[in-house]
């Protein structure tokens, strides 16, 4: 988001649908799992008075690695042009 304004306030509205179960291959491997859309609105108010209003996608494949939950990759895009991806690169050994 475009401020790094400590004034800031800002109002989402968020709504969660699991989609689907997927088998999604990343740097760390192959996983089944399930896809979590996210979609909303944004609305901001900086305290210098502008006004930003926008929509925004995410998208999460959710699987279990190391025996545990784990987000395995994550897209987001929003209406103000800013974007980004993540995925599970490695796995670390867990200890008992």
């Amino acid at each position: 988001f475009p401020s790094h304004d400590t004034n800031t306030i800002v109002d989402e509205e968020i709504e969660f649908r699991a989609e689907s179960y997927e088998k999604v291959k990343v740097i760390a491997g192959e996983f089944e799992t399930i896809r979590v859309v996210a979609t909303g609105t944004i609305k901001a108010k900086l305290e210098k008075g502008d006004i930003y209003n926008g929509t925004f996608k995410m998208t999460t494949w959710f699987g279990v690695a190391n025996n545990r939950l784990a987000l395995i990759k994550r897209e987001y895009k929003n209406s103000f042009k800013q974007a980004f991806s993540q995925e599970l690169e490695k796995i670390s050994k867990i200890s008992n």
